[in-house]
């Protein structure tokens, strides 16, 4: 891809410097028939231009224009009321009422329309740029490529695009102010928009960039679907494929990963990853967060990296945290342990450490004797046996609105990566005894909070319920159909818990008997919201189906009768072959 972008560029700078349209099409200098027209329609051409066309070129759709410089024009371009110096222009394209466009290319098929386009000098787009996100003040830089990702956040040794503005084919720009220094790739809007400044954007016929109604563009990377609207800015920052930023939405000196979207709060030198929900005014900065999936409700504020003496203190907040309405976090945090966790409303989180996966954190009003009072009460494995159904939501919830094509994502919660920090979170609680209390005092991995034995034992049992759950849909797989990528991991668990000497039928069944209970939990997880919705609001019933009506009830339950019917299958065949 960068290759061809620069070869692009460089056929580009060949034909301006020759006089020449690119790939070898046939032109010639202005006749002075054709200028004489030109000049009777209320064109204005200075002294001193080179005025080149193609050969089949016409001068009828041009009216009350000013040309200087080098100017090349391919057939079939309509021009009007606009100012241009310095430009090649390719066939079928339409310029309207463009007070100046400078030293610029654009391609077949394009619109511009009251919009101004210039470059200031040869430029490489914003890409090569280092940015510090993590830690402000340095530490973790990135810099910018056109096909970066993340899991390729290091620049190749391949050469930068660089050059002059660049509009590309089937392009629209229409009343913008101003577009500098830029490469705006084939198919892409850019409509209403106030700035778009040294910036490179990657787009397709398929995968369209938009940017728009009164959105700020500057010292950016932005890749194939993503959008910037509705009065965004986006300064020294890469949007990722089918990213998006929009309703006053600010993002600056970060990365947003594919299908990730920042709207109404600021986003400053993070690096965000995939499927991240950030949809209110809040704010996050100095984030490490490549494994997203998380959320970053009305209010949050993530953003203590200043010490008084150096913003130099960041968060890894880990794959699937939900930061709560109004929560704050204190810095440095470190949650990449604890995936899929919740920071309850109101809660303030003390610079720590936790490796508890699906934990529940909560501010309690009155504290067990001899705990600090600004500790919060963390529940392991609270989103699992409390939450479920929106654990088993997500992962539908990723596949379906996955747009990115270039980096493919596990869609799965329940996988190696996540299943083994449930694991080692077991062991750490299985550690602790004797106590009705315990603290950071007691272990470190328990963070700035405190843990009640009630809530412990029945978080080792959650755990363990779950590996069972995660273990046995791997053995179902292997048995019934062939094993998966995690088979090797499952069954090693499954021989830590001494669960393979049970026997393939025994298993089987379990499998049967714990996608039950989950049923049983999601639906109960769903009542629970309608019991509380009924007590309060006096229609509820009128507009809210039924929790037993609610699709992804629905589709667990299938699932489930799916799995039945292959598993009862099985077992018959087995049991006719073995008579």
């Amino acid at each position: 891809m960068t290759k061809q972008i620069n070869n692009k560029l460089s056929h580009w700078k060949k034909s301006f410097e020759n006089n020449v349209l690119p790939n070898q099409v046939k032109c010639r200098l202005l006749t002075i028939i054709e200028k004489n027209q030109l000049i009777s329609q209320g064109n204005r051409i200075k002294s001193g231009t080179i005025f080149v066309v193609e050969d089949d070129w016409e001068p009828s759709d041009v009216w009350f224009s000013q040309f200087s410089g080098v100017i090349i024009l391919a057939h079939g371009s309509q021009i009007s009321y606009s100012s241009l110096h310095n430009v090649i222009i390719s066939n079928s394209v339409i310029i309207e009422y463009c007070s100046r466009l400078s030293m610029i290319f654009v391609g077949s098929h394009s619109t511009i329309i009251q919009s101004q386009i210039m470059s200031y000098r040869e430029s490489s787009y914003g890409l090569g740029r280092y940015i510090d996100v993590g830690i402000e003040t340095g530490g973790r830089s990135i810099s910018f490529f056109p096909e970066m990702n993340l899991a390729n956040l290091k620049m190749s040794d391949e050469e930068l695009p660089k050059g002059y503005c660049y509009i590309g084919s089937h392009s629209s720009i229409n009343n913008t102010k101003k577009i500098v220094d830029s490469y705006i790739g084939d198919f892409s809007t850019v409509d209403c928009a106030q700035v778009v400044d040294n910036s490179f954007i990657l787009s397709s016929k398929q995968e369209p960039v938009i940017i728009s109604n009164g959105s700020i563009l500057r010292n950016s990377l932005v890749q194939w679907g993503a959008c910037v609207t509705d009065m965004a800015i986006v300064e020294d920052s890469a949007l990722l494929e089918h990213s998006h930023v929009e309703r006053h939405g600010k993002v600056f000196s970060s990365v947003i990963g594919p299908n990730t979207g920042i709207a109404e709060g600021e986003v400053t030198s993070s690096l965000v990853g995939p499927f991240v929900g950030f949809h209110h005014q809040s704010l996050l900065i100095a984030a490490w967060w490549p494994e997203g999936r998380g959320n970053v409700a009305y209010g949050a504020n993530i953003g203590s990296n200043h010490t008084s003496r150096m913003p130099d203190q960041e968060i890894l907040p880990g794959e699937g945290i939900f930061f709560g309405l109004d929560s704050a976090v204190k810095y440095p945090c470190n949650f990449v342990e604890s995936p899929y966790s919740i920071i309850a409303f109101g809660v303030t989180m003390q610079p720590q450490r936790v490796s508890l996966p699906f934990s529940l954190f909560k501010h309690q009003e009155e504290h067990p004797h001899d705990v600090r009072a600004d500790f919060n009460r963390i529940i392991p494995a609270w989103v699992l046996s409390d939450n479920i159904y929106g654990v088993m939501r997500n992962e539908g919830k990723y596949k379906k609105r996955d747009k990115s094509k270039r980096l493919l994502w596990d869609h799965r919660i329940f996988r190696k990566e996540i299943v083994d920090k449930m694991w080692i979170g077991r062991e750490k609680l299985l550690k602790l005894s004797g106590k009705d209390v315990y603290t950071y005092y007691d272990d470190t991995h328990l963070g700035k909070n405190y843990l009640l034995e009630s809530d412990r034992i029945r978080a080792i049992e959650t755990y363990e319920f779950y590996i069972e759950y995660y273990c046995l849909m791997g053995y179902t797989q292997a048995v019934l159909e062939q094993p998966g990528i995690d088979w090797p991991y499952q069954k090693d668990l499954m021989d830590r818990f001494n669960w393979m000497a049970r026997g393939k039928e025994s298993n089987l069944k379990r499998y049967i008997t714990i996608l039950t209970l989950i049923g049983e939990h999601i639906l109960k997880s769903r009542q629970k919201d309608d019991r509380r919705g009924e007590k309060i609001i006096d229609d509820y019933h009128d507009t809210h189906a039924p929790a037993e009506e609610d699709p992804f009830v629905i589709s667990f339950r299938s699932r489930l009768a799916n799995e039945e019917n292959k598993i009862s299958l099985y077992l018959d065949k087995k049991a006719q072959t073995i008579t």
